[in-house]
């Protein structure tokens, strides 16, 4: 799965069919995050949440991790005059790219978690993204999640086959990935967006967390 045939239009694409929702949403609880300290960005786009995270949190460190290398080299561009440019480091890849020994304070996916079944999240993804989660950290989600309103449920179906025939989607459904995150870590705020569409979670890690 890559998204590198459709990295230029894929902001354009998302404010035609959602306006500035979707961005309003990913940073509706960055407030809640402390200053400073090593984040991870996982499969953050086109660098757009990155500008943000950087004028509004001051991390010490972030790790950009993008499996596309068209997004990563657009994220790059972005920022490449940004005050705060060398507390970046850019690599392309997956959770899966991470070495043993990358804590961080800090990790954001944004619109990730809804590309995956529920099996791979459970099994692979969710564990694989603890195992680099500081105790004491957090853990930001911004995603779909599933409905039953008719209209939204035909959204969610028609962005899922544009993303198979464009990028190599492999999951035909939207994945719970709440309960599954919850089921290893407490939810400490919780904000709704495009009437319920998505959420926004804030997972905290006070402790050691089970895999």
């Amino acid at each position: 799965m890559t998204f590198d045939t459709i990295a230029s239009a894929y902001d354009p694409l998302a404010r035609l069919v959602f306006g500035r929702s979707l961005q309003r949403a990913q940073i509706r609880l960055l407030p809640r995050l402390p200053p400073g300290g090593r984040w991870l960005i996982l499969g953050g786009g086109t660098g757009w949440l990155l500008e943000q995270v950087l004028d509004q949190c001051a991390p010490d460190y972030v790790l950009y991790l993008e499996a596309s290398g068209q997004m990563l080299a657009l994220s790059e561009k972005r920022v490449q005059r940004h005050p705060a440019r060398n507390r970046v480091q850019f690599r392309q890849g997956t959770e899966a790219s991470l070495s043993q020994q990358e804590p961080f304070s800090v990790i954001l996916t944004p619109f990730v978690l809804d590309l995956f079944s529920e099996s791979w999240l459970a099994e692979r993804m969710i564990p694989q993204l603890l195992q680099h989660l500081a105790t004491g950290g957090y853990w930001l989600v911004t995603d779909f999640v599933p409905t039953n309103v008719w209209w939204q449920r035909g959204l969610v179906g028609a962005m899922h086959l544009f993303f198979r025939w464009t990028a190599g989607l492999r999951s035909n459904r939207l994945p719970d990935w709440l309960p599954l995150i919850q089921q290893r870590l407490p939810s400490v705020a919780q904000e709704a967006a495009v009437n319920g569409m998505v959420l926004s979670v804030l997972f905290s890690r006070s402790s050691a967390a089970s895999p």
